[in-house]
């Protein structure tokens, strides 16, 4: 008599509501934890556009296909992938809106979804979490705000592995932060976001470059390291003739390469953003967030590693 082999059950992460890098990779990575803490497959179509810098398996030959098509650069210029993804995406959302697991209602109502093991009291979630355990069968996570804080330091070391850059990025990576440990103590990564947080709803978290200088002074003086070293990294170009008395080089301007020196960093000192505080949790380091009038430095200066740090509201801890 021949018996069925037990499959595996498969989440997949459909959508994140347009988020970039660092609001995808917090959305992923609660969301592998939770496939790691109940023994589920963890697939996410909806990364495809950062899927290169990664060494993230995929066994679905579907998506692997559709991720090389994304390293095309004519398919980038015409948005043919993400037309592409739009209507797999409608596709879901009309024949399978039974097995679609919402994170939640919008940010200005405090929608998160805590997936196990973190602990989560709205019974709407618990009725879906129970959902989701009973279904043996393929079910579709939507939106960017399922957390795990739980899960993510429970599984730190598998995360830590899943989410390794390809060997190219790594390499330049450790060459340019090795250059800089051979001739500085201490290394301060400063992420100064730009772009999209001068105008608009985003504009009281702006730190000028010139503001950003005054809080490096201000580090440099109360932490009492001689040998200290700022890696400026920033969506934008800086002028680090802004930066004087102070020991300071510019990262290199690659989102990417920039996330990954941020956490080879000693400290982060940073915009209020997911960007940065995501390089924090990867690097096991320390960050603060750019704030306007005195900084504790002293609370900041006990922390020894990775830290839930609730000025960061982005992150949505």
């Amino acid at each position: 008599m021949f018996f069925k082999k037990n499959k595996k059950k498969i989440i997949v992460i459909l959508d994140h509501n347009g988020g970039r890098l660092g609001n995808q990779l917090w959305n992923f990575i609660s969301i592998y934890a939770y496939c790691l803490e109940n023994g589920y497959e963890c697939r996410n179509y909806s990364f495809f556009n950062y899927t290169k810098y990664f060494n993230i398996p995929s066994s679905n030959v579907w998506v692997k296909n559709f991720y090389i098509l994304n390293n095309f650069s004519i398919f980038h210029k015409k948005n043919i992938n993400h037309r592409i993804y739009k209507k797999y995406v409608s596709y879901i959302l009309n024949k399978y809106q039974s097995k679609i697991i919402n994170s939640g209602k919008s940010l200005t109502e405090r929608g998160i979804f805590y997936l196990p093991p973190s602990i989560n009291n709205n019974k709407n979630d618990q009725k879906l979490i129970k959902k989701i355990q009973e279904k043996n069968e393929k079910l579709y996570f939507r939106g960017w705000l399922f957390r795990n804080p739980a899960g993510i330091q429970k599984y730190r070391t598998e995360i830590i592995k899943y989410f390794e850059p390809k060997y190219c990025i790594r390499k330049k990576v450790i060459d340019f932060i090795d250059k800089l440990k051979k001739k500085y103590q201490y290394l301060v990564g400063v992420h100064i976001r730009q772009g999209d947080y001068k105008n608009g709803n985003f504009r009281k978290y702006y730190f000028s470059p010139r503001q950003a200088y005054e809080i490096l002074i201000d580090f440099k003086e109360k932490s009492g390291i001689k040998n200290i070293c700022f890696v400026i990294c920033s969506d934008e170009k800086v002028d680090l003739t802004i930066f004087k008395n102070i020991n300071i080089i510019a990262g290199p301007g690659d989102f990417i390469k920039d996330l990954f020196i941020l956490a080879s960093t000693n400290f982060i000192i940073g915009s209020n953003s997911t960007f940065g505080s995501f390089a924090s949790y990867y690097g096991n380091i320390p960050i603060v967030i750019f704030k306007r009038g005195n900084i504790n430095w002293n609370y900041y200066f006990n922390k020894k590693g990775y830290f839930e740090n609730k000025e960061c509201t982005m992150v949505q801890y």
